[in-house]
């Protein structure tokens, strides 16, 4: 079906206007605890979530965090250590993602992301 990257590409461009910021946060947000619903913790029982993907799931949402506060809180501008910190930390779960993106879980966490409202109901 995909042929080539550009085929890939279209595809992304069009599939990635599906994803909510805000499920997606939240999905981060239980991720990041360990702290999955109910109904998602039993089936996959205690201890499911790995420690690297916790990390990645974190970054997510101090991210997402920090660019609201850089597109609405205007009094409060960025300090270049503060930049070069955030950048670390995103450096860091990029490296944990790499250790950990083949695993079971980590694709349940990237098909969980659009559709994280139905799943925690």
């Amino acid at each position: 079906m995909f042929t080539s990257r550009a085929d890939r590409r279209k595809f992304r461009h069009i599939l990635a206007r599906g994803f909510s910021h805000q499920s997606m946060a939240s999905a981060c947000k239980s991720f990041s605890g360990g702290n999955l619903p109910q109904n998602i913790g039993a089936v996959l029982g205690p201890g499911a979530i790995p420690r690297d993907l916790q990390a990645v799931a974190t970054v997510f949402v101090k991210l997402q965090d920090e660019r609201h506060r850089a597109d609405y809180n205007l009094a409060l501008p960025f300090k270049r250590s503060e930049v070069r910190a955030l950048l670390v930390e995103l450096d860091n779960a990029f490296q944990a993602w790499q250790r950990i993106r083949n695993e079971e879980m980590a694709r349940f966490f990237l098909m969980s992301l659009p559709l994280w409202d139905q799943l925690r109901r």
